[in-house]
C-alpha cells in the first residue's frame, strides 16, 4: 500500500534514512553502485520506497546516470510519481 500513514516514530526513523541518503549524495558518495544502492530503501512501507526513488532518480538524472532511471523508476509503485517524473524528463529536455 503506497501511504504515508504510519506511527511518528516509524516516520522519523524513515525521514532521518531518506535524508541520510541524501546526504551521502550531496556530499559525494555519487557512483553508479552507490546511487543504485540508494534508490533501495527496502522498507516495509512502499510510500517511502517510492519517495525515495524519485529523489535517487532526480540525483542520478542530475549527475548523467541516464541508463539507471528506468530502472530505478521501474521499482516505484506509485503510477503519479512516474507519470510526474516522466513529465520532469520531458520539461527538461
Amino acid at each position: 500500500e503506497d501511504s504515508l500513514s504510519i506511527s511518528k516514530h516509524e516516520s522519523d526513523i524513515i525521514i532521518k534514512e531518506i535524508y541520510s541518503r541524501m546526504i551521502k549524495i550531496v556530499e559525494g558518495d555519487t557512483s553508479l553502485n552507490s546511487i543504485k544502492e540508494h534508490a533501495n530503501l527496502s522498507s516495509r512501507y512502499e510510500a517511502y520506497n517510492n519517495i525515495t526513488r524519485v529523489i535517487v532518480a532526480y540525483a542520478a538524472n542530475k549527475l548523467g546516470y541516464i541508463n539507471i532511471i528506468n530502472d530505478i523508476m521501474g521499482d516505484c509503485t506509485n503510477p503519479m510519481y512516474k507519470e510526474l517524473f516522466e513529465m520532469y524528463l520531458r520539461k527538461k529536455d
